[in-house]
């Protein structure tokens, strides 16, 4: 095959990935939410300044109910300035746990989720937290006398939730310290209904612990290993979330083909 030929194929395909990346990556183009609650005795680290008794918010993200979940839907980037009126309830309900600094995880979160959310960012994060305001886990738990510092079968740990919610919620654990219950999905339809979530999230098949919050002086040992928490970002492979920094070198190449053979 020629270089012009090799050329023109190499273009076509690159539009057309182009257009598949537009194409299938939409604000609002998801089935349902996953509300991600995590408890801050499994995920809680040396670094955090807060580990509050209490399950905390990872995040609010949209899902497929056929696909993989859309992620990095848009450029809008995170801007504190909108969330100013309720930043009190973010500190309160949203903290980052890893690091001791919230806004590392908000921009995360918007940026990996809220931008496929269709809302704003004061509604996407304002949202969020009246959802898991409604939520006590910890409570939901405590009346099927399922606390912290025992282990516990998935079945019970889900049929707690479902009798306070009367849905079925999914269940994940930590990805590298798997016998530690991580986090709980409060799943709702796009108009904010509750709906069962798909079992296919649990990850949970044996017998879990519910770990008891540490103090600070045993975090780090309690942790150790436990920074990377089976953060959702790993879903970005087989997605076009690349495609804002391959598409200029995509661009480039083209130009270069065109001046190359097509003069």
């Amino acid at each position: 095959m020629s270089i012009m030929n090799m050329c023109k194929h190499f273009i076509l395909i690159s539009v057309l990935f182009h257009i598949r990346c537009s194409s299938t990556i939409k604000p609002g183009d998801f089935d349902y939410y996953k509300l991600v609650l995590q408890w801050p005795g499994t995920v809680c680290n040396a670094t955090a300044v807060n580990c509050p008794d209490q399950w905390t918010i990872h995040g609010l993200w949209p899902a497929s109910k056929s696909t993989k979940d859309p992620i990095k839907c848009s450029e809008v980037g995170y801007n504190e300035q909108e969330v100013v009126t309720i930043m009190d309830d973010m500190k309160m309900y949203w903290p980052n746990l890893q690091k001791n600094i919230n806004t590392i995880l908000w921009k995360h979160e918007w940026e990996s989720h809220g931008t496929c959310s269709a809302l704003t960012i004061k509604d996407y994060f304002e949202t969020t937290i009246n959802l898991a305001k409604k939520h006590d886990i910890k409570s939901y738990l405590q009346k099927k006398n399922i606390v912290p510092g025992k282990t516990y079968k998935p079945d019970d740990i889900s049929k707690a939730i479902l009798d306070s919610v009367k849905f079925s919620p999914a269940l994940r654990r930590n990805c590298k310290q798997k016998e530690k219950l991580q986090e709980i999905f409060i799943c709702y339809t796009k108009g904010l209904a509750l709906m069962d979530c798909k079992q296919a999230d649990s990850n949970v098949e044996k017998d879990v612990l519910y770990p008891p919050i540490p103090n600070q002086q045993l975090a780090a040992a309690f942790h150790q290993g436990n920074e990377h928490t089976c953060d959702d970002a790993s879903s970005d492979s087989n997605r076009c979330v690349h495609s804002r920094v391959e598409y200029p070198i995509v661009l480039a190449l083209v130009v270069y083909c065109l001046n190359k053979n097509w003069k």
